[in-house]
This record gives C-alpha cells, structure tokens and sequence, in this order.
C-alpha cells in the first residue's frame, strides 16, 4: 500500500481544449476523479503520443500509476517530467516531480535477479541491464532466460532487497561417444566372399576345359584343379565368412549369442539389430 504521497500540481497541457491531445487529457482527468485510474492512464498514454513534450500528461501518467499502487511505473514518469522539466526551464513541473520522487523513493519495491553469468535476461519482456538493483512494481511478473520463462512474485514490502533466482534451462549431457566398431569383420569376410566366389569360377572353367578336352593328362589336371584347388578355396573362404560373422558379433554390445538345444538339432542362437 502506497502512503504519504505528496499532493500534485496537476498541469493541464497549453493547447486548445478542441485538440485532441488535450482532448484526451481532458478525459484522463476526469476519469482519475471518478478512481477509474486504469482508464485515466489509458486516456494519458494516448494524449503523449500526439504531444510527447506535455509535462502535465507525464505528471499525471505517474499519478495514475500510483492509485493502482505501480510504485515502480510511477517513479519512471515523475522521472521523466523532471528531466523534461529541468531542460524546458519548468521550474514548477519540476519541482512537483522531485516531490513524488522523493517520496516514492522510500516506497518501491527493490528486486536483485540472480541468473547465471552471460546470460541475457527479461523481465516482462524488457531487456534488464542492472540486475543487481531493479525497481519493479509489486505483484505477479515474467522473466525469460535462455529461452525459459519464469513467473515471479514481486511483493508491496521496501524495506529490504527482495531476491529472485532465475534458472536457466538445464544443460543437456554429452551424447555418448559412438562404439568403436573394429575393421577386421569386413576385411576377413570380405577375403572369404572372394574365396568363395573364385572357388566357384575355378569349377566353371576347371569343368569347361575338363569337358572341352579328349587328351587323358589335360582332363586328369583339371579334374585335380577343381577338386582340389576349388575346393580348398571353397573351404578356406567359408572358414573366413564364419570367422568374419563371430568377429562382427563379438564387436557389438547389443547383439547376444547363446546355444541352444532342442531333442533334435543343436545350435545356436542370435539376437540383437543388424
């Protein structure tokens, strides 16, 4: 609750009455009598805009302010019409605002943000540059880190330095590094497909030349290449194949291979992703 306020001189702006931004000071101000301050300060905010140097509008938009208890808001318009005043030599206006400043200075909330270091920070949207020593107006606000957001309560109470913790968005762990997963699976199942696959060219031409040939001693050589030589890379390519397959198994963690047996094979079984 806002108390002892300094009485104001209310400056009507020197403009015809039929202007609009007199007009609509006109309305403010008669809605403030009426304790219809939200309405009033309205009406106050669209008088400025059409006449920014009217130091009765900014002495009565601090007003205003103060009867919806929005100490902090408050204090910056008296501010303003004081800095407005002291350039336009208006000794009167200015005066009036050091009056309101002096006594809300006692009154407004006093709010220190703690937020991690280098982070950027707003409250109900606005850049904050000093989050060591903010004025706010009590009640309920919003501030934004690292895009979180945080509500906040701010409370009617100037008698100490209210503290707000900001937290921002957790850090999220390292993803873990990717398995290492070995060569030596291809190399040697690779070896043993060419294995495999040039046992079974050997056997085509050993059969070729074999049948192609009446001369006992050609078709006895290549009946030896084939079940012999054929064969032996046949073998030793389907040694590498399976040696290839327990290494590529050997080097995943998902993959599980266990025995199994049944009254009429044995085995063994394999699971996991390939």
């Amino acid at each position: 609750m806002v108390r002892g306020l300094v009485s104001i001189v209310v400056l009507v702006p020197a403009v015809a009455s039929a202007q609009p931004a007199a007009q609509l000071f006109d309305e403010g101000r008669a809605l403030l009598s009426q304790g219809k301050a939200a309405e009033a300060c309205a009406k106050f905010e669209a008088s400025l805009k059409l006449d920014p140097d009217a130091a009765g509008v900014l002495l009565n938009l601090g007003l205003c302010n103060v009867q919806q208890h929005k100490v902090a808001t408050a204090l910056r318009w008296f501010r303003k019409a004081e800095d407005l005043a002291s350039a336009e030599t208006m000794a009167e206006v200015e005066t009036a605002a050091k009056q309101q400043i002096m006594t809300l200075s006692s009154l407004v909330p006093i709010v220190r943000v703690d937020a991690p270091a280098g982070e950027t920070v707003t409250i109900d949207g606005a850049p904050v540059s000093d989050m060591s020593r903010m004025e706010l107006d009590a009640g309920h606000h919003t501030a934004e880190l690292a895009g979180q957001t945080q509500g906040f309560d701010v409370a009617d109470d100037a008698s100490h330095i209210q503290v707000v913790t900001l937290h921002g968005a957790s850090p999220q762990p390292p993803p873990p590094p990717a398995p290492h997963r070995s060569v030596a699976p291809w190399i040697v199942g690779g070896l043993g497909a060419g294995l495999v696959a040039g046992s079974g060219v050997v056997s085509l031409v050993g059969r070729s030349k074999f049948n192609g040939t009446h001369d006992l001693a050609t078709r006895q050589h290549w009946k030896t290449v084939v079940e012999y030589g054929g064969s032996a890379m046949f073998a030793v390519g389907a040694v590498a194949l399976g040696a290839a397959t327990w290494l590529y198994l050997r080097d995943r963690d998902d993959t599980i291979v266990a025995p199994m047996a049944a009254p009429d094979r044995v085995g063994i079984a394999v699971t996991g992703a390939f």
